[in-house]
């Protein structure tokens, strides 16, 4: 266990161990919670977000689209094979 101090402005140092140990960086965010214990402090994972344009976003419905009617040909596709596999046609592997 550590004592660390806290500043006038409030502001407290997490050691070196600590922050290497939690794997904590400059500008990392932290929780901040307070327990029957005392004061919890939790690492904050924070996922950027993305921000499609208009244009990016046709291109995904267009991608989607073509998806679906590939998938319609596939499953056309696989019709076809099952209505051919049958034991008339086996004949003709003989020849």
């Amino acid at each position: 266990m550590t004592t660390i101090q806290i500043n006038q402005r409030g502001t407290l140092t997490l050691p070196k161990s600590v922050r290497t140990q939690l794997q904590i960086k400059e500008d990392d965010q932290l929780w901040v919670e307070v327990t029957d214990q005392g004061i919890l402090l939790k690492p904050v994972l924070i996922a950027p977000i993305e921000i499609y344009t208009p244009k990016q976003l046709k291109k995904f419905q267009q991608d989607i689209e073509d998806l679906k009617e590939n998938q319609d040909w596939l499953r056309a596709t696989e019709s076809s094979l099952e209505f051919w596999d049958n034991e008339e046609d086996d004949v003709w592997n003989s020849v």
